[in-house]
């Protein structure tokens, strides 16, 4: 919209000035709040129905003086004592032939037919324009001379007047009402013009439902989630200031939020970067399939975040993205640095060591009581109807966790523990085993229970191998050669 300062300037410097503009954009309410603003005693005309000279001039009567009778005009009303200081006449271009060229006059000499007005200062008019790709008008081109009267030539933006939102509904209405709109295809825009925007909004204030004044394309249902949350700008702004990660958890939680939020996260790279590991799994899980930046967030996200990989590994084990998009996780995943201690290999990278042995010491082992035993564990793990793979991936970080020292677990015990590594490996792509790998030392805990499986007398350490190790050399996702595996332990 047009500054204040620039609206002051004009006046103060009595320019003649001619704002074009589409409907309901606001250009009469800008006019008005500066001329009262000013203190301007001025007059508002609309130019479809004016009459010059009843308007301005005055309308002939009778008068007689002594022998001799005459015609005197007598003026309207508010130009009885001429202290008129300036003229808005609105719908300029809808307005008589006559009108035009009567304001003319005004304009250039401030009078009419030679009638002058001693204190007009400026003359300013509104029309629409004559020629716009989008909307029709009923109106008039103003010819090259009518338009060249005016010094100032302004075209008012077809967008929401803020100020004026703000002052007439608040300022967290107004806000959310923009974004709304600005959010609307142009098309719908067309239907939907800043004065209709008004209007919806005095129907709310009043009681009544907003949708009686908006066409149904353009969502009313949206706008309504918008003016419940209040401006998605500015507490997006707040949470990424101020939030904690339950905060904006709780903020993308809720759904009419989480809608009308999302655009904006995805195309913010600040706010993506703070907001993407508080939003839903599942729908963290969409964007991550929809969006490119999104994906290339989440894969520096995961470094960190735990549920963020998972999500990005389920999409990889479910062939939920498309081709290029597995090729580009692909890629940069292998780009990162592998560890030293890894649980498989295939064509590329050697991902254990056999002259090398990690062993968990027994001071990193659980003392207390466990919250589930490794039978239940491995049901959990089996399950493959119920199961998910952060179940999965839950139950083994659990069995890792809580597991006291093998020496002191019984072979019972030791084996089931075995057994749900195994079924992990089974059921797990290389890239999921080889990032659990990475954060929980499963290498070095599988170590430690084969070790203390195979020292004990009473323990066919070739059937060990065989049952419950040999099987993985055969796997379609290419794990191979997990486990232990020191020499003694292969011998």
């Amino acid at each position: 919209m047009i500054s204040e300062k620039r609206l002051k300037f004009w006046l103060d410097n009595d320019l003649n000035v001619l704002f074009s503009g589409r409907h309901g954009v606001g250009k009469s309410s800008i006019i008005k709040d500066v001329m009262d603003e000013e203190g301007i005693n001025w007059k508002y005309f609309s130019a479809a129905t004016m009459d010059p000279w009843v308007d301005f001039i005055g309308i002939p009567r009778e008068k007689s003086d002594g022998d001799t009778s005459y015609l005197e005009l007598v003026r309207p009303r508010g130009f009885a004592e001429d202290d008129v200081e300036a003229l808005v006449i609105d719908e300029f271009n809808r307005s008589h032939k006559k009108v035009r060229n009567a304001v003319m006059e005004l304009i250039q000499f401030k009078s009419i037919n030679g009638h002058r007005f001693e204190n007009l200062r400026v003359v300013w008019a509104i029309i629409n324009p004559a020629a716009d790709s989008d909307f029709k008008y009923d109106v008039q081109p103003l010819d090259p001379a009518q338009r060249d009267r005016f010094q100032v030539h302004v075209e008012i933006p077809y967008r929401i007047n803020r100020e004026y939102f703000a002052e007439k509904f608040g300022a967290s209405t107004a806000a959310a009402a923009a974004e709304w709109w600005e959010g609307l295809s142009d098309r719908t825009k067309q239907k939907v013009s800043p004065r209709r925007l008004d209007y919806a909004l005095e129907l709310q204030q009043m009681g009544g439902s907003l949708r009686d004044a908006l066409p149904r394309q353009s969502n009313p249902r949206a706008l309504l989630d918008r003016l419940d949350i209040g401006s998605v700008d500015v507490r997006l702004q707040s949470l990424y200031e101020e939030g904690t990660d339950d905060d904006i958890r709780e903020f993308f939680e809720v759904e009419n939020q989480y809608r009308s939020a999302i655009d904006r996260v995805v195309a913010t790279e600040e706010y993506l970067r703070r907001f993407l590991p508080c939003i839903p799994e599942e729908k963290l899980a969409s964007l991550i399939v929809e969006h490119r930046e999104v994906l290339r967030q989440a894969m520096v996200a995961e470094e960190q975040y735990d549920h963020v990989l998972y999500v990005i590994d389920d999409i990889m084990a479910t062939g939920a993205c498309d081709p290029e998009t597995q090729v580009e996780i692909w890629e940069r995943r292998s780009a990162k640095e592998m560890p030293e201690k890894c649980l498989y290999r295939d064509d590329d990278v050697a991902v254990i060591d056999l002259d090398a042995a990690w062993v968990m010491p027994d001071d990193e082992f659980h003392d207390g009581e466990r919250s589930a035993s490794p039978e239940e564990l491995l049901e959990t793990m089996s399950n493959r109807h119920n199961s998910s793979t952060r179940e999965r991936r839950h139950a083994l970080r659990t069995l890792i966790e809580e597991s006291p020292p093998p020496r002191t677990m019984p072979i019972r015990e030791l084996k089931t523990s075995l057994e749900v590594v195994n079924t992990f490996l089974k059921r797990s792509i290389p890239k999921t085993v080889h990032r659990f790998a990475r954060k929980h030392y499963l290498a070095d805990f599988t170590n430690a229970l084969v070790l203390e499986v195979v020292g004990r007398a009473d323990v066919d350490a070739g059937a060990l191998i065989r049952n419950h190790l040999d099987q993985l050399l055969n796997f379609d996702h290419g794990l191979v050669n997990l486990c232990t595996v020191t020499k003694e332990a292969m011998r």
